[in-house]
């Protein structure tokens, strides 16, 4: 048994963070436009955290509140990798990655430097530190940082699917273009990037001294792209069947 449910009077983990809470059954944006708690359906060990998007200083200031009985495991963005570079601006471009040295590098492109990728997220990753400070201080266990989901591999199947989310529209358009016909990124160099994210939300999470709840094998196919059955038509995200095994992961972290 896990060691918060072992605990004299247990509390729900709160799952809380941004878009990625809605594999977990969380809405990502709170219809009501309040931040909400809101029940897990056949998950009575977690509740969900949603509220305005983008999120508020309200928003980590109830969950700091929260933790101080319960919990909380922690989604914190996970889609720059995406924003920045789905849809990549100017000439391409690639790198040597080191946590899969495997995935080699195009010598075609323009080579940058690891260190320029881990510069460019870095900034996103600030409010993360601050924000696992303040939940180490109060929580009755340390937060847990839940990784997010790799991307998918599929680019003419992603194609179809931009049009669902308006930001990647506004991009095409502003590179002059339109979903149709504009550049993407190759697969391989969105799995470099999401790695290099995912290395420094570790690395917060070493100097925080919390977990890091990373994504289990079996949500990945065998070169490390989200498997298809874990997708939801969108160009991101995971399903609800991916949240499940998180949870059982999280879980671990936590016991």
């Amino acid at each position: 048994m896990p060691l918060w449910k072992r605990r004299a009077d247990p509390q729900p983990v709160v799952i809380a963070g941004n878009s990625h809470i809605s594999s977990f059954g969380v809405p990502a944006k709170a219809a009501s436009g309040v931040i909400e708690r809101v029940p897990i359906e056949g998950e009575p060990g977690f509740i969900g955290l949603t509220g305005p998007s983008p999120r508020q200083r309200s928003y980590w200031d109830e969950l700091i509140r929260m933790a101080r009985r319960q919990p909380v495991a922690l989604l914190w963005a996970g889609n720059q990798h995406n924003a920045r570079f789905m849809l990549p601006p100017g000439s391409p471009f690639d790198f040597f990655c080191s946590a899969r040295p495997d995935l080699g590098v195009d010598s075609a492109v323009r080579l940058l430097p690891e260190s320029a990728v881990r510069a460019v997220f870095q900034p996103s990753l600030e409010g993360l530190t601050w924000l696992v400070g303040e939940l180490a201080k109060v929580s009755p266990l340390p937060p847990v940082i839940v990784g997010t989901p790799p991307p998918k591999q599929d680019n003419e199947a992603i194609r179809a699917m931009l049009a669902r989310e308006q930001a990647f529209v506004d991009i095409a358009r502003q590179l002059g273009t339109d979903l149709s016909s504009v550049r993407m990124s190759t697969p391989t160099l969105r799995l470099k990037l999401w790695c290099v994210l995912q290395q420094q939300m570790a690395q917060v999470a070493l100097e925080k001294n919390v977990p890091f709840c990373a994504v289990p094998d079996e949500l990945v196919t065998p070169e490390g792209f989200l498997r298809p059955e874990f997708w939801v038509r969108d160009a991101t995200h995971a399903n609800q069947k991916y949240g499940r095994i998180m949870l059982r992961a999280i879980e671990r972290h936590l016991g």
